[in-house]
This record gives structure tokens, C-alpha cells and sequence, in this order.
């Protein structure tokens, strides 16, 4: 994989997440002066064997007991990735007031790039909503540029769409789907986007009605609202142009394979 990317110029930075669905104890790791020297040692020494360029740490679900021993991993991490030739760049949300225990700002002064997942927005509470609208991406650079060296910014993009179903018991769910599925879903229930400007996204939405039975038998037809902000050439157009009013390092995606033939050109208008 890194020869074949090399051949066609293209750097290769290895990822270091804390997430998987048997987590490990980052406090743990982190915490300890051992720990900490062993984890270094086993990237430097995997960088190493796979002629890796850099590495990318996307270390989630910290706290603020686990903030300062995270910064101290940076910093020690930082040092053996120059002396190796190692590019280092950590991934971060946006770096509010609530979060500063992740010490955004020390990372824009310590690493060679900081990367802001600009995207995942609504997540967390329950109305529905685009995952990365106009509005919350504007929001995320106006922060980002209080905080973190505009030069040493990669802003996140999203490659993905969410569903959002809007059951009839008032409850909401929903799903990650990746651009081609959108397309599927569009052919198939016929669907008409439109483009809304303000949060620079094409919207539609159809119900799927589904048919239970009850104990005694009897038929019952529940009806979902479906709801689609659709992340795709036209979206990523909008944010992009947004984006490049800030000499910004570059952009980075999640992920790769998630989206369709035309984000490419779009991409390349701005980088």
C-alpha cells in the first residue's frame, strides 16, 4: 500500500486511535512515563518499518483528568517525530471552551498540523439536521482561528450523509450512509432535492411506511419521515468556498472510498 501511494507521490501518515469496540484505558497509557516512552517507541518503530511519512493521532473520549497527560504525549511524541522525519498531526473537534483540556493551542505550536473535524454537527442532541452546514463550518473556522495557526490547520470534511428518521412516537434515529447509497435511495423512492442556500446543502425527504402485527393479528402500518441533507459535490462546493477565504494548511476527508466520482473535480478547483 505505502510503495504503491509512493509511486504515485502521494504521502502516506499512519493513524493512532483510541477507537475500537474493546477501547483501551487512555488514562492508563497515558498517565505513565513507561507507558508513554513504550506507545512512542512502538510508532516510531512501525513508522519505521513501513517507510510511513507521518503520523496522524486521533485519540477520543478524553477527559479532563486525561487532558494533561495527553498534552505530555504530544509534546514527547513531537520531539522523536523530527528526530525521525516524522510529520505529525493530531485530530481534534472544534476546540470550545468545554474542551480545552485537549490544549488545542499548545498542539498548533508543538505539531506540524492540527486537524479539525469540521463536521457532525446535530449529533448530539435530538432535532435533525446537516452534518456540516454553512452556519456550524463558518462557526468552526471563526474558532479555529482564535486558537490554532491558520498555516498549521487541515479543516475535516465529511464524505458521508446521515438519514434522520422521524418516527410517528416523536422519537428520532438515525444512520451514516455514504454518497452512493444516497444516489440508490434517490432512484429508488424518486426523489427531488432542493438545493437550500443558506445551509448549502441538497434536502429532500419521503416516508417509509413499514406494516407490523400485533398479538391478535391485526395489521398496523407505521409511517417514518425520512429526511436527507445530502453530502455531495454541491455541498462540499459550498463549504470549500468558504473554507478557502482562510489560508488554511489544506483539507482532509472521512473518509476515503465514501464518496462519488465528481467530489474530485470539486476538490481540485480549491486544492
Amino acid at each position: 500500500y505505502v510503495e504503491t501511494l509512493h509511486g504515485r507521490g502521494i504521502s502516506v501518515w499512519g493513524l493512532v486511535s483510541n477507537i475500537s469496540e474493546n477501547p483501551p484505558d487512555t488514562h492508563t497509557v497515558l498517565s505513565s512515563t513507561t507507558n508513554r516512552r513504550n506507545l512512542i517507541s512502538n510508532i516510531i518503530g512501525v513508522a519505521e518499518k513501513y517507510s510511513l511519512d507521518g503520523i496522524n493521532i486521533d485519540f477520543e473520549t478524553l477527559n479532563v483528568e486525561t487532558g494533561v497527560h495527553f498534552i505530555q504525549f504530544i509534546r514527547e511524541l513531537s520531539v522523536e517525530c523530527r528526530n525521525n522525519g516524522l510529520v505529525l498531526s493530531v485530530s481534534d473537534y472544534t476546540p470550545y471552551s468545554y474542551n480545552a483540556y485537549r490544549h488545542t493551542a499548545e498542539q498548533s505550536r508543538i505539531c506540524d498540523y492540527v486537524a479539525i473535524m469540521a463536521y457532525d454537527d446535530y449529533v448530539g442532541g435530538n432535532e435533525a439536521g446537516p452534518n456540516a452546514g454553512l452556519s456550524f463550518v463558518s462557526e468552526v473556522m471563526s474558532v479555529c482561528s482564535t486558537v490554532v495557526d491558520m498555516n498549521r490547520l487541515i479543516v475535516g470534511i465529511p464524505f458521508y450523509t446521515r438519514l434522520w428518521y422521524e418516527y410517528q412516537d416523536g422519537t428520532l434515529g438515525r444512520e451514516t450512509c455514504d454518497m452512493n447509497t444516497v444516489e440508490e435511495l434517490k432512484t429508488a423512492h424518486e426523489l427531488s432535492f432542493q438545493w437550500l442556500e443558506d445551509v448549502g446543502y441538497d434536502y429532500a425527504e419521503y416516508t417509509d411506511e413499514s406494516k407490523e402485527y400485533q398479538d391478535d393479528g391485526t395489521e398496523v402500518t407505521n409511517s417514518t419521515r425520512v429526511r436527507i441533507w445530502y453530502e455531495n459535490a454541491n455541498s462540499l462546493d459550498a463549504k470549500l468556498r468558504l473554507i478557502s477565504q482562510y489560508n488554511v494548511a489544506g483539507i482532509g476527508s472521512w473518509r476515503l472510498g465514501q464518496e462519488t466520482a465528481d467530489v474530485w473535480a470539486v476538490l481540485e478547483k480549491y486544492y
